[in-house]
């Protein structure tokens, strides 16, 4: 179906190279310029998936819109007859998409889990247990969850400051603090990182992770905000290219480290 679907000539193409289709597992986005164009790979689908007798799920097909004009009403578009209804936020892989100028994602649900589970764990054994034990619980259980995709993700300051906040409250509680630097004292002595530090950490090894295995290319106009994150994170840290991740980890801590001294 991806041969097809770039075979094509359809949706988006970028330097002439097709990015109209991701496939993971079942789940498949496709992109398009142009409402004509996802109506006509839509069809191509539906001949592909007919041809290997697979049923679509049209009640989890979600149509979005992003871009300049994104709030003006579209034409419907129809998979096998049935309409395809546009929203203005979706969900693929865990993380929610919203309809934008640019290219956004909405992060509530990760921070709602995250205060969920926090709070689950912190009410069973209350702020008097030893802080080791309630660190170590809600950094295996919440934090993942505050954590999930953001480091696929360039975050605004905004989000950074949303995130942080969500973050220090659990160890505002758990040291009985609202005071930031405290609270950065408190973080630093338990062995865990502030959280603009911990998105650094996450953020670049996942960025490494895809230079390494040649998945970002500088010279693509698709892969330059990635490419300018790596090389800022590189600048910041002083990281090297063949840095082991116990380097790199190592780099972040002394960083941490500088800005409790300064």
């Amino acid at each position: 179906m991806l041969k097809k679907l770039e075979d094509s000539g359809l949706g988006c193409f970028i330097s002439f190279k097709c990015y109209n289709s991701y496939l993971y597992c079942d789940d498949i986005v496709l992109l398009s310029v142009s409402v004509t164009d996802m109506q006509l790979m839509f069809n191509v689908c539906c001949t592909v998936f007919d041809d290997l007798d697979l049923p679509i799920n049209v009640s989890k097909c979600h149509c979005l819109r992003v871009g300049p004009r994104y709030n003006v009403k579209c034409c419907p578009l129809a998979i096998q007859g049935s309409c395809i209804e546009w929203v203005e936020s979706t969900s693929f892989l865990g993380v929610t998409i919203c309809q934008s100028k640019t290219f956004k994602c909405v992060w509530d649900d990760a921070k709602s889990k995250f205060y969920c589970s926090s709070n689950v764990i912190l009410g069973r054994l209350g702020t008097s247990a030893p802080s080791t034990v309630l660190l170590r619980l809600i950094y295996s259980q919440g934090v993942q969850n505050l954590l999930y995709g953001i480091s696929a993700a360039t975050l605004t300051k905004i989000e950074r400051k949303s995130f942080s906040h969500a973050y220090n409250s659990v160890f505002a509680k758990i040291f009985n603090t609202y005071d930031n630097d405290v609270i950065l004292n408190c973080q630093y002595y338990s062995g865990y990182l502030c959280f603009d530090r911990l998105y650094d950490l996450h953020r670049y090894l996942f960025l490494s992770k895809l230079f390494h295995n040649a998945f970002i290319d500088e010279k693509s106009v698709i892969d330059k905000i990635d490419f300018r994150d790596y090389c800022l994170l590189q600048n910041r840290y002083n990281f090297n290219w063949n840095d082991s991740i116990a380097m790199i980890k190592h780099k972040v801590w002394k960083s941490f480290s500088e800005q409790l001294l300064s």
